[in-house]
């Protein structure tokens, strides 16, 4: 399992990022998670972040303390170390595991080191001899380890930003579905890519400048009761993943490149069908609030904190509202009331009427 560390080199929102790590299993799961966005070229000195994601059974614990006594790094408290370049801490993820993030950031390169603990006995015993899944773990890290990175490198470096939200090209116009979990967003976007000439962006997370929308890559997660009819053809489940989620990919080729956003949607329950313009401020901090919701993605909150004592000019929220608010005054915002007990079918065919019709 922990032995010769294996590499790899992704496509992340045009970004080059690699990944290394002596973990077999968590490289296989990688491998499998963005098959469609791996390079096949190894770029050994031309990337933008450069992620080592080791399991370590020694020394885990002295990590900190060894840096401590060189005497280079300020001590913030919580676990936190910090110097002119670099900012080391220990976090719990999902509430099971620490993990140390050594994040460092050189010019417009970023470096993470993300060190993980390995137990000798109880790891082998759980993973080898009861074998239980560790998916379910490798989703979870997966997002502090590689997106947080990502999200901070765009935010930082280029001005582009992370929305919790769906998108698709629909009747000739880009629309993002912008809403919080539950309201159907998946559900959606996988009846709009039903009509011809529909292409799909992004189901879960999408990211923004002042005037594009850029498609997020990650597997799409449909749930059981989902009609199946709406995403037979369109995506096929990855069966080697033993997880609670069902994860699928796109059975077609992505859609590359950024958009400029037509509508925005803002679904919510209601008792009749209803399409309301809004604009301004409110819709600005509505959409800020939802990306901050998902347990994913509020999580980065924290380590966006942390990262930005690297530079402490930095405001990365008054960049974001500033983006938000161009990209959303360039499009046309809705919100849409949806009788829930009417159906996805209708709610549906309503939606892609008023899309259509929308002038």
């Amino acid at each position: 399992m922990i032995g010769k560390i294996k590499t790899l080199c992704l496509n992340i929102a045009k970004l080059k990022v690699k990944i290394a790590t002596n973990y077999t299993k968590y490289y296989d799961y990688l491998r499998l998670y963005f098959e469609q966005i791996i390079l096949s070229q190894d770029f050994e000195h031309d990337f933008d972040i450069g992620i080592n994601a080791f399991w370590q059974e020694e020394g885990w614990g002295n990590y900190l303390k060894q840096l401590k006594e060189s005497g280079n790094f300020a001590d913030l408290g919580a676990n936190t170390l910090i110097d002119e370049k670099k900012i080391v801490t220990i976090r719990k993820i999902g509430r099971k595991k620490k993990i140390i993030f050594d994040l460092q950031a050189e010019e417009r390169r970023l470096y993470l080191k993300a060190i993980l603990r390995w137990k000798l006995f109880k790891d082998t015993l759980r993973y080898s001899i009861f074998g239980k899944s560790q998916e379910d773990w490798f989703f979870q890290v997966t997002f502090p380890i590689i997106y947080y990175p990502v999200f901070w490198y765009l935010e930082y470096f280029l001005h582009t930003h992370m929305l919790h939200a769906s998108a698709v090209e629909f009747a000739g116009k880009a629309v993002v579905i912008c809403g919080m979990e539950g309201i159907g967003k998946t559900s959606l976007v996988l009846s709009l890519l039903q009509e011809e000439n529909t292409s799909f962006l992004s189901d879960n997370l999408i990211f923004f400048d002042s005037q594009r929308i850029h498609p997020c890559y990650e597997l799409i997660r449909i749930h059981k009761h989902e009609d199946s009819s709406l995403w037979k053809g369109k995506f096929k489940k990855v069966n080697e993943f033993r997880s609670l989620k069902g994860f699928y990919k796109p059975a077609f080729r992505l859609k590359e490149g950024g958009v400029q956003p037509r509508i925005f949607i803002f679904p919510q329950f209601s008792e009749k069908f209803f399409a309301k313009s809004i604009s301004g401020p409110d819709i600005v901090h509505k959409a800020a609030i939802i990306s901050q919701l998902p347990a994913e993605l509020g999580n980065y909150g924290e380590f966006r904190k942390l990262y930005n004592f690297l530079d402490l000019n930095f405001n990365p929220q008054k960049s974001e509202y500033k983006a938000l608010s161009d990209l959303l005054n360039s499009a046309r915002c809705y919100v849409i009331g949806m009788p829930k007990a009417d159906g996805l079918v209708i709610n549906s065919q309503r939606l892609k009427d008023f899309i259509k019709h929308e002038q």
